[in-house]
């Protein structure tokens, strides 16, 4: 009995492993009749008839949970499976599309079958194209013979006819362009040099055409977008240039006219068009003190231009150069004429300066004392009038007011 009872119970390490996780102690022994210190937890506690646990509701859930987690599983592949697949059929049906769709490259190789010109159709055909253009030939020759003995009418019309029949015939929009141009028809003309375009749209010279059809057709904007067109694809053209400059002095766009002035001039400095045209630009913006260094810049080439005296001397006012505008004036007097000098005297803009006695000694001079004395009085009318409008407006303003309140 010593023996048996210094024998370790198994069970009762089973209870000690149960108290460890916080069971309760019990003294009842079991059907075996071993004694337990520590209540079995239920859910690992056997069942006293079969063996088996004692908590089967958790046996279930556990179970179904772990179905349920199968059952997703298994969605979640097959709808991967689903996604991979359709992206496959989508792709697969664009490459086919794209291969209905895309024509050939240019160089690709195929091998034709080889053409058959020995049948009367395809013998007839040719020969009546070859007729063709040989007729053509013959009408364009007729053509240049009618341009020559001026019968501008009747070369239009044959051109316009052949263009019927052969609308990208080069050689015939080029020759009913110029017609076009010489007759002042720029909207005709225009259409044309588009038609040669579409031909052949990298040719500059087909583009300055354009550009100087569409400035003689007053659409100075349409220049400026015409020149941005040719410039996003070329480098500097004086031509294109220039008419974008013209264009914006007549848009009055004046800064940006002096940029393309300076441009143009980096391009050549003798050139004396670009730096009347940047002198008025100046002028416009009020800019004289920068206009009179041209003036004097340019002064040798432009001696003997009337327009170059009267700028330069309505110049020399803006500065309050008196002496300077008389010296000016003088000179255009001994080259012109006093005729041609004394409609400029009457200037709005020598009001400034037609109390000084300097002036009013040289007017004299030009055109007498009748003259200087009729400038003189309508300078006073010039004035009153300005000083009269303010009054004027405010007694309007006051009419208003009385015919507001009755």
């Amino acid at each position: 009995m010593s023996r048996d009872s210094n024998k370790k119970d198994p069970y009762l390490n089973a209870d000690l492993l149960g108290s460890f996780y916080g069971g309760k102690s019990n003294n009842e022994t079991d059907e075996s009749g071993y004694a337990t210190s520590k209540k079995i937890d239920s859910i690992d506690r056997k069942h006293a008839k079969d063996g088996k646990l004692a908590n089967q509701k958790r046996d279930v859930s556990a179970l179904i949970y772990i179905l349920r987690l199968s059952v997703i599983i298994l969605l979640i592949l097959v709808a991967f499976f689903l996604l991979y697949q359709g992206i496959s059929l989508y792709q697969s049906r664009l490459l086919i599309e794209q291969k209905a769709q895309v024509p050939p490259a240019v160089m690709v190789e195929k091998h034709a079958a080889p053409a058959q010109f020995d049948q009367e159709d395809d013998v007839l055909f040719f020969e009546q194209q070859c007729e063709k253009w040989q007729q053509e030939v013959l009408e364009i020759r007729s053509i240049e013979g009618l341009l020559k003995r001026n019968n501008i009418e009747l070369a239009l019309e044959k051109c316009n006819q052949l263009l019927t029949e052969n609308p990208a015939n080069e050689r015939v929009l080029r020759m009913i362009t110029d017609i076009y141009q010489d007759m002042g028809r720029n909207v005709e003309a225009i259409n044309s040099i588009i038609r040669l375009l579409n031909i052949d749209n990298t040719n500059d010279e087909l583009k300055i055409r354009l550009m100087n059809a569409v400035f003689a057709h007053e659409d100075y904007q349409a220049v400026i977008q015409l020149s941005d067109w040719y410039y996003s694809a070329s480098t500097f053209n004086p031509k294109i240039h220039r008419l974008l400059l013209d264009s914006q002095m007549e848009l009055e766009k004046f800064e940006e006219a002096l940029i393309s002035a300076d441009r143009l001039l980096k391009e050549n400095e003798q050139n004396v068009e670009i730096y009347n045209q940047k002198i008025l630009a100046l002028m416009e913006l009020e800019r004289y003190g920068e206009a009179m260094k041209l003036f004097e810049k340019v002064y040798e080439q432009r001696y003997r231009d009337a327009a170059f005296y009267r700028e330069y001397a309505l110049c020399c006012v803006r500065l309050g150069q008196v002496k300077k505008s008389v010296e000016v004036l003088g000179k255009a007097v001994n080259i012109f004429g006093r005729g041609a000098v004394i409609p400029w005297l009457s200037d709005p803009v020598y009001d400034m300066q037609r109390k000084d006695t300097f002036f009013n000694t040289f007017v004299v001079r030009v055109g007498g004392e009748a003259v200087a004395r009729n400038m003189q009085d309508v300078m006073m009318k010039r004035q009153e009038q300005t000083a009269e409008l303010p009054t004027l407006s405010l007694d309007r303003v006051q009419e208003n007011i009385l015919i507001k309140e009755d």
